[in-house]
């Protein structure tokens, strides 16, 4: 989506850019030079934003994968896995008669 803007971005600053082409030169080089510049942030957005993207995935992995193996280590000991998190209330994260989460 980020990228997406980015290209929006860069097509609009073509436009802008042929549209004073004719009038003024300085003015050309000041629009190129901000339509390069939102480019770039926008660019270098969408790249953070899709490394956060990235480790918020391998964290929830990660902690899927240690559940998994508490879960395990709970059953080779013969003890169940607890349905609800400890200090958590039951039904906590559902969705109420509100419509709302807990």
């Amino acid at each position: 989506m980020l990228r997406a803007g980015a290209v929006a971005a860069a097509n609009a600053g073509r436009v802008a850019v042929h549209a004073v082409a004719d009038e003024d030169a300085r003015l050309r080089a000041a629009v190129e030079r901000f339509v390069r510049a939102h480019v770039h942030a926008l660019d270098v957005s969408a790249a953070a934003s899709a490394a956060l993207a990235r480790k918020l995935t391998s964290a929830a992995h990660s902690a899927h994968e240690a559940e998994l193996a508490a879960a395990d280590q709970l059953g080779a000991a013969g003890l169940l896995a607890p349905a609800v998190a400890p200090g958590r209330p039951a039904g906590a994260g559902r969705a109420n008669a509100h419509g709302t989460g807990s």
